[in-house]
């Protein structure tokens, strides 16, 4: 009960290796300082962009899909369009903004019980976030499911008023 879920190579073995090198490169006396520091920004980049770059890729990927969206309907018309962007910031307000909030506050509990060497605490963090994010989304996906029949009635009624001053 008290083993981590997934065990990690050597601790620290990457990091003790660019750590390293970092502290060779600052402390060379024989180097201008701001060629040290170039190399140094290069190395602490690398080493961001390796921690940082999935979720950026994520991030990307979840903007791409609503921006194609937004692309196609921006084809059909303003008006089209414009429901179009509304409609994508709803969404994307109330369900991204609302659960990845939730889910990065899970994150941070689970980083601390990780930390604390409380691993029964991280089963329980993700039990209890995962039954909370389902009681979230269920009331949003009953939101959502009423205001697309409330849309699909408003563009009927549209519809006939249309029929009826053509005729």
């Amino acid at each position: 009960m008290n083993e981590p879920l997934l065990h990690s190579k050597t601790p620290g073995a990457a990091e003790t290796e660019s750590s390293s090198e970092l502290e060779r490169i600052l402390s060379d006396p024989t180097m201008p300082p701001s060629r040290r520091y170039q190399k140094a920004l290069l190395i602490e980049m690398m080493y961001l962009f390796r921690l940082a770059g999935p979720a950026v890729i994520v991030y990307l990927l979840n903007n791409i899909t609503s921006m194609s969206t937004q692309i196609f309907c921006g084809h059909l018309g303003n008006i089209e369009l414009a429901a179009v962007s509304l409609g994508n910031e709803g969404i994307q307000l109330l369900s991204y903004g609302l659960m990845l909030g939730m889910g990065s506050a899970v994150e941070t509990l689970c980083g601390q019980a990780y930390g604390a060497h409380q691993y029964g605490m991280l089963g329980i963090y993700m039990q209890r976030s995962t039954v909370l994010l389902m009681l979230t989304g269920i009331p949003l996906t009953v939101v959502y499911v009423f205001s697309v029949t409330r849309m699909a009635k408003e563009h009927n009624v549209q519809q006939d008023v249309k029929e009826d001053i053509v005729t």
